[in-house]
């Protein structure tokens, strides 16, 4: 059984960067979870366009506040996501 790699990419200053860098980091067959943390998810044209990256790479992004547009995770919840987890990358 072969070991994957599972980052989390935590998104808390520049969103569009987050979500591009998980996406090119699932194209490498890494597990990638990408949590927005701090504020709703901002409505830019760099935002809009990395989603598309996103979709294409099958993740599904959570958010630490109670944000519309994506699904919350509980503290309880990302607790247990940090600690299945090898690396965290905060941007």
């Amino acid at each position: 059984m072969a070991y994957i790699k599972h980052i989390l990419v935590l998104a808390k200053h520049d969103q569009a960067e987050a979500m591009r860098v998980a996406a090119g980091l699932a194209i490498y067959g890494l597990k990638v979870d990408l949590v927005f943390a701090d504020y709703f998810v901002q409505d830019s044209k760099a935002n809009r366009q990395q989603t598309e990256a996103l979709e294409l790479s099958e993740i599904e992004p959570l958010s630490l506040v109670d944000d519309p547009l994506l699904d919350h995770i509980e503290t309880s919840a990302f607790i247990a996501l940090l600690n299945r987890t090898i690396t965290v990358l905060t941007l």
